[in-house]
């Protein structure tokens, strides 16, 4: 028996490095991250403050989160005992992971199967190799959309324990077309299909609520896109049967009392301008959205998120290092491979972040 620690190394851990976001001098508007604009959350401030204010620091949290549950089920319109509540949707991910990792009977493989379209959210793999699944990917079509016809036929090949669909799709902006997403849920009638609509507050294309659907087809989402990511809420409204599995797995008292309390305060007494909020952000999206396309020098993908996807003919690296010197940092793909080395992700922010972005995007993509 060997005496070294590392023997005992996850090996999909030992490919990775820690996850630390760009930090760069002389930044004036950080949209890299897709968080919503904190000028624009000023109103919620107060509700904010006198939520916190409430909260004891000598018990634990509300283990099941039954106020927070409750103000999220009006939030969304599913019901409350159909919501498994976690520290944002990371942790979400993970518990689903881990709850559905047998790996399939019959299916002839030794490993669970998680299938995903590419490029997508890169958590869901990350998650699925330290779980010890088997990742199998799909890419997305030209025009960055779902391959239907390629995701049956992996369905089909592989017998996935877990297959997920995030629409909006991060990085790429793009809803995938609502009956496609049910069509593939009970092609894969033997699957769980995550449905991750973290974005979904920005989109007209998210498919509807209905007692018809598939049991199999589950949503997430989270808090941290509409002005609330400090507080690392996330949740997965499944079936009870389904929703029971992975609160099994979560782990005690695993969202704090404060993040509780904060977010249950402010769903129920900022709807309105959380809501308003979203649709400012629409708007700004769009425009940016045009003024870049009339600027050339890119391809404007069409996008239903906070955030736009960007092709350019070069290296993106050699436009995000210009905009950083100009003071805006994007998310930047170089490096990942293929059409990715030509991309760049740029969170729409407020107004003058954004006027500072296309300002500074004619002479960084010349």
């Amino acid at each position: 028996m060997t005496n070294d620690w590392k023997s005992a190394v996850n090996p999909a851990a030992a490919q990775l490095t820690p996850y630390v976001p760009a930090r760069l001098p002389g930044i004036r508007h950080r949209l890299d991250a897709n968080e919503a604009p904190a000028e624009l959350l000023h109103p919620v401030q107060d509700v904010l403050a006198r939520a916190a204010g409430l909260v004891g620091a000598s018990n634990y949290p509300d283990a099941r989160a039954s106020a927070l549950r409750e103000s999220l089920a009006t939030w969304t319109g599913a019901s409350a005992e159909n919501l498994v509540v976690g520290s944002g949707s990371d942790e979400i991910i993970a518990m689903v992971a881990l709850a559905f990792s047998r790996p399939r009977p019959g299916a002839g493989r030794a490993k669970p199967v998680m299938l995903l379209p590419t490029p997508t959210f890169v958590m869901y793999g990350i998650t699925g190799s330290l779980h010890g699944f088997d990742v199998i990917e799909v890419p997305l079509n030209a025009a960055f959309e779902l391959d239907e016809t390629a995701m049956r036929a992996a369905i089909d090949e592989h017998s996935p324990n877990i297959i997920f669909l995030a629409s909006p799709n991060n990085p790429t902006g793009a809803a995938f077309a609502p009956d496609a997403i049910e069509r593939l849920a009970r092609h894969a009638s033997g699957s769980l299909v995550v449905l991750d609509e973290a974005y979904g507050p920005f989109s007209s294309r998210q498919l509807a609520r209905s007692p018809s659907l598939p049991e199999n087809l589950v949503r997430l989402g989270t808090l941290s896109k509409i002005g609330l990511a400090s507080l690392r809420i996330g949740w997965l409204e499944a079936s009870p049967a389904i929703a029971r599995v992975v609160d099994c797995v979560r782990l005690p008292f695993n969202t704090s009392a404060t993040s509780q309390a904060i977010a249950a305060a402010v769903l129920a007494e900022c709807t309105d301008h959380l809501r308003a909020m979203c649709t400012e952000i629409v708007h700004e999206r769009d425009r940016v959205a045009s003024a870049l396309q009339r600027a050339g020098g890119a391809i404007v993908h069409p996008s239903d998120a906070n955030f736009l996807w960007l092709e350019v003919p070069g290296e993106s690296a050699t436009v995000w290092k210009k905009l950083a010197g100009d003071g805006i940092l994007v998310r930047n793909f170089a490096g990942n491979g293929g059409r990715l080395d030509h991309c760049l992700r740029v969170t729409i922010g407020a107004q003058a972040a954004n006027d500072a972005f296309l300002a500074a995007w004619g002479p960084a993509i010349s």
